[in-house]
């Protein structure tokens, strides 16, 4: 953040696309068959992303005491992710251009709605979540990781394009 206040920030995020595009690219030139692109985590609900804004406001907070400025950041730029992440799939589809030997059909890539998902935790825990979500007030805890994890997984559209996973799934963390 370096000081700059949320909207100073929304500047970066078409380059941030962009880059994402090129990464995708790249790794299905190099044979990856299976890439989960995260989105970003709601800035707005850690307080370590919070500490550093200047000038905060008790209106810039919304119900679960998160700062909305920072939030529509993250909602702004998980947006930037799914259209670049829709658009690549459309050219996969109808353009062999990716690699000389054509285009790898098995090839999937994942949005992960991080966002939402930690949206979801907070209000199914909203009861004491100073102790469950945050170790540091900027990295989130174990925890908290795998209930995210659950969420991704629980079929409930967390994973874009919608996949249907068996109903027993172990995930190590």
């Amino acid at each position: 953040m370096n000081g700059k206040t949320p909207e100073e920030v929304q500047i970066f995020i078409p380059s941030l696309q962009k880059i994402i595009g090129t990464l995708e690219s790249e790794l299905i030139k190099a044979g990856v068959s299976n890439i989960l692109v995260p989105g970003m985590l709601p800035l707005g609900c850690f307080p370590g992303y919070v500490s550093l804004l200047h000038n905060v406001d008790p209106t810039d907070f919304d119900a679960h005491n998160c700062h909305i400025g920072l939030n529509n950041v993250a909602i702004n730029y998980n947006n930037h992710v799914k259209e670049s992440l829709s658009e690549m799939r459309d050219n996969r589809f109808y353009s062999h251009a990716l690699s000389e030997e054509g285009d790898r059909p098995y090839s999937q890539t994942l949005y992960g709605d991080y966002y939402n998902a930690f949206m979801e935790v907070l209000r199914d825990n909203s009861n004491n979540p100073k102790a469950l979500f945050h170790q540091d007030g900027f990295h989130l805890s174990e925890k908290t990781n795998k209930y995210i994890v659950g969420k991704l997984l629980s079929g409930n559209n967390f994973l874009q394009p919608e996949i249907h996973l068996p109903d027993i799934t172990h995930c190590v963390m």
